[in-house]
């Protein structure tokens, strides 16, 4: 009691004096109006939601709802879904309104912020589990705008709630002050970063010290005690992140003089075994890890950090740390809940290898077991990947070719045996060689999962092999004692050809093998290969077909040694264009693949590189277009696609219309009804992309401004949702494209004196948006006029003086 009136006596406080709405008291009335509203937003209707959302967003100006909202949650006579609604409308208030935008009105005074920083910390402590995290997340909105400077007393008033005796409490308090510190883990090493974890060491350090200390003691006091257990090494894991994010910029003085007790806590979490279900599994029952996982992944986490930035105080530690870690990688079993921290784990063994310590690897034997025992088990295709290939495919390619996937063991696995190839080359490749002709003869021996032995061996080929390369070349120098040319003659040229037969996941392997190592494929098989591509584009499975697009687009885009000459002639591409185009139609009428942007982008290369030829395909061409476009117009989902989809149909137009210019009017057919949906509905994401269309139509119309041209003119120069939105803010992506617009009918207009009052309205607008558009919009609208479209606009001014 003597807590809530603490509370609500810190909120009596005035507004502002320009306020001028009455207060919102605390009364079962607006408690009542206020809990509505919250079983409102949680009613799953969008209408009652989006009107509730208005009513609060309405009334978080006026004096007294903050109070009233926290009146709500800290209340234990209100239900848990009040509460918990509260505190989540709460959290998301001071997301929107503790930094406000520049051109809203602080609804937050002074007396109110001061109020909140002055309880939220006793406030957090003091609410039922599931509040807790809700209002640390709150805390560290505000912390993140505040602290220091702002708040200097929020690490002295955390510390001042550690409590050896109660980790129950204490886990809160060191869970907040782990969000608060984690940003500083990747701060500048300067002399402002310094001082500021130094301020926070100065009321930190010794506590933390002594924390890790009495959770030891207690870890080994409590056996097997699973409550207690799990309470300890929650405490660990929280103690564990604060310090990587004081450790992250430099080695703080107080971590280096106490180091070896603190990596001998490091080591003991690390060599803790336990069968205990509270501590190895998520207390949801889901697949995430168990807590004392997760401590070790931590634990794993700051080693590798101090591998990499303190090598040289980790060294005597270090031969330690790789035998505890190598020995929790080989008792981990299979399973996504160990992910994490196998990725972590293998991550720092990786680190070492690459580290002026790599020697500790320097026996064969040693590099023997890595190979066998770390590299090719967590090389395997595991039952989570076989899920993602078939029914999360864009998630698979994500974390298959797009580089998403730093964060998995085989991710992991492949960096550590390319770190091990540029200390030891010769050795890793020769043991490397042995264990991928096992994996090949495991996969010729047949059997149900034979095709995963040769999915390692060819992820295992690629890791070894590479030695440089990027995204748009591919492999750029390689690993000279592996026989790449005669790997892809003899397990992977067969694969391809004998598509649809055999295993989709290795013809996706076979697709990304010869994406990657494009540069080193022989010229001789180019022609044969494509045919492949073409081939596989048929595929119902998603990822196949998006590997054989994305093999199309890179192999298109390749050049000769001078840089200009197509590596596979435009005449052999113009030949197989027609089962190109229908093939890539085909699949992007697949309804799993209709918004897949590689399937797109190999229709923009293609229509590229042919620069002519299609015009016999045109009314094919335009139709199919045109017919995706009014599908996306409707619902626009896949920015990258939508973006290819336009680049494609602007290719088009130009290929098309330069060979033969009364093909324009074929175009405006099909594509004016669908630009008018876009501008009628405001489409946001597709008005820059119609109105560049629309010039480039304009541009190749060989009868120059139609009526549909002069009709849709007067609307385009409306500023509300043309130029600017409705809160006056410049829509800065609309203007170029629509200045061109305006630039290319100003050209042709200027020669057509029937149009002259048209000219003349055009001209009055012009002059009014100058009058009323802010100063940065005309600064973006000058900026995208050219040269011609100022000498057009001085020939009709002089022009029209003449007259008048």
């Amino acid at each position: 009691y003597h807590f809530h009136s603490t509370l609500l006596f810190l909120f009596i406080v005035s507004r502002r004096d320009s306020f001028s709405a009455p207060a919102m008291e605390i009364n079962e009335e607006n408690l009542a109006t206020l809990r509505h509203h919250l079983d409102e937003i949680n009613s799953g209707k969008k209408e009652r939601i989006d009107a509730a959302e208005r009513f609060l967003r309405s009334a978080e100006s006026t004096h007294g709802f903050v109070r009233l909202l926290l009146h709500l949650v800290m209340s234990d006579k209100e239900n848990d879904w009040h509460r918990l609604g509260g505190a989540i409308y709460f959290k998301n208030f001071l997301k929107r309104n503790w930094v406000p935008p520049s051109e809203k009105e602080d609804c937050l005074s002074e007396q109110e912020r001061n109020g909140i920083k002055q309880m939220i910390v006793d406030f957090m402590l003091s609410v039922p589990g599931p509040l807790v995290e809700i209002m640390g997340e709150s805390l560290k909105i505000i912390s993140l705008a505040d602290f220091p400077e702002k708040w200097e007393t929020l690490i002295p008033e955390l510390v001042s709630k550690i409590s050896m005796e109660d980790f129950e409490t204490t886990n809160g308090v060191l869970q907040t002050i782990s969000s608060v510190v984690a940003p500083y883990e990747y701060l500048e090493n300067n002399e402002k970063s310094n001082q500021l974890i130094q301020m926070i060491l100065d009321h930190l350090q010794e506590p933390l010290l002594q924390l890790f200390r009495e959770v030891t003691k207690l870890i080994e006091k409590h056996g097997s005690n699973e409550k207690a257990l799990f309470t300890l090494f929650t405490a660990a894991l929280h103690l564990s992140k604060i310090f990587a994010a004081l450790n992250g910029v430099d080695l703080p003085a107080y971590f280096e003089d106490n180091l070896e007790e603190f990596m001998s806590f490091f080591h003991n979490f690390l060599v803790y075994r336990t069968e205990l279900e509270m501590l190895l599994e998520a207390e949801d029952g889901s697949e995430t890890p168990g807590v004392l996982h997760q401590l070790q992944t931590q634990v794993c986490d700051n080693i590798t950090l101090y591998i990499q930035k303190h090598e040289e105080e980790l060294q005597p530690f270090l031969q330690q740390f790789v035998k505890d870690v190598w020995e929790l990688l080989v008792s981990i079993p299979e399973g996504e809940r160990h992910e994490q921290l196998v990725t972590s784990g293998v991550k720092f063994l990786s680190s070492v290898s690459k580290s002026v310590y790599f020697d500790v690897f320097s026996d064969e034997d040693t590099l023997k077991q890595v190979c066998e025992r770390i590299v090719i088990p967590n090389m395997k295709f595991t039952d989570q990947d076989e899920m993602n290939f078939e029914d999360v495919p864009v998630e698979y390619i994500r974390r298959d070719i797009e580089g998403s996937d730093w964060d998995t063991r085989r991710r992991a696995a492949c960096d550590l045996i390319m770190g091990l190839r540029k200390k030891f080359e010769q050795e890793v490749t020769s043991i490397s060689s042995a264990y991928i002709g096992e994996l090949l003869s495991q996969y010729a021996a047949g059997g149900d999962d034979g095709w995963k032995s040769k999915d390692v061996a060819i992820f295992l080929v690629t890791a070894l092999t590479v030695t440089t390369g990027t995204q748009r070349e591919g492999a750029i120098t390689i690993n000279e004692l592996v026989p790449i040319g005669e790997f892809f003659e003899n397990q992977i040229m067969p694969e391809l050809k004998r598509y649809p037969e055999g295993h989709m996941v290795i013809h996706a392997d076979c697709l990304k093998f010869v994406s990657t190592f494009r540069q080193q494929i022989p010229a001789s098989v180019l022609p044969d290969l494509f045919e492949c591509f073409i081939k596989m584009l048929t595929s119902d499975v998603y990822v196949v077909n998006t590997y054989a697009a994305g093999c199309i687009d890179k192999y298109l885009a390749m050049r000769e040694s001078d840089g200009k000459t197509p590596r596979i002639p435009v005449e052999a591409v113009r030949k197989q264009a027609g089962a190109l185009f229908e093939r890539l139609f085909a699949a992007l009428d697949r309804p799993a693949s209709e918004n897949n942007e590689y399937l797109m982008k190999a229709v923009v290369r293609v229509v590229a590189v042919m620069k002519g030829g299609m015009k016999a395909m045109a009314g094919l061409l335009i139709d199919q277009v045109a017919k995706i476009l009014n599908r996306v117009a409707r619902n626009p989902v896949q920015p990258m696609f939508n973006h290819y989809l336009f680049e494609a149909l602007a290719a088009l137009i130009r290929g098309v219309v330069a060979e033969d210019a009364s093909t324009v009017p074929a175009f405006e057919e099909h594509l004016f009804p669908i630009f008018n949906i876009v501008l009628e509905n405001n489409v946001s994401e597709f008005t820059p992309y119609t109105f560049q269309i629309m010039a480039l139509l304009l541009e190749s119309q060989p009868k120059g401004v139609t009526e549909a041209y002069v009709a849709l003119l007067p609307n385009l120069m409306i500023p509300e949702n043309i130029w600017e939105t409705p809160e006056g803010t410049i829509i800065e992506g609309n203007v170029p494209p629509l200045v061109r617009l305006i630039e290319v009918r100003t050209h042709i207009l200027v020669h057509d004196w029937a149009y002259i009052p048209f000219v003349i309205l055009c001209l009055f607008i012009v002059r009014l948006i100058i009058h009323t558009f802010s100063s940065s919009s005309i600064i973006v609208m000058v900026l995208s006029l050219s040269h011609r479209f100022f000498y057009d606009f001085f020939v009709i001014h002089m022009s029209l003086s003449s007259i008048f």
